[in-house]
């Protein structure tokens, strides 16, 4: 694999995780796709059930945006969670 230039790996990153709404979206469908709770995903992530909840609530008043670096780890964590299922 070749080393990205700085404006390829920002733009891979903004491809990833830049539309905020849309990437919880996609963890909660995997969530649900893979029968996984909150609460496992915040042991299996480190993160505090709590703020899991925060970040993936669905009302605009209650959720907070994740850091990227957050959304990083929740992206790993579920891709984790899926090839577990997968081999099973």
């Amino acid at each position: 694999m070749r080393n990205l230039s700085a404006k390829e790996l920002n733009s891979e990153i903004d491809r990833r995780y830049g539309n905020v709404g849309a990437f919880l979206g996609l963890i909660r469908q995997a969530m649900a796709n893979t029968k996984t709770s909150q609460a496992e995903l915040a042991r299996r992530s480190g993160y505090n059930p709590s703020h899991i909840c925060r970040w993936l609530s669905e009302k605009p008043t209650t959720r907070v945006e994740p850091t990227l670096e957050t959304r990083m780890v929740l992206a790993e964590t579920m891709e984790e969670i899926l090839q577990e299922q997968a081999s099973e």
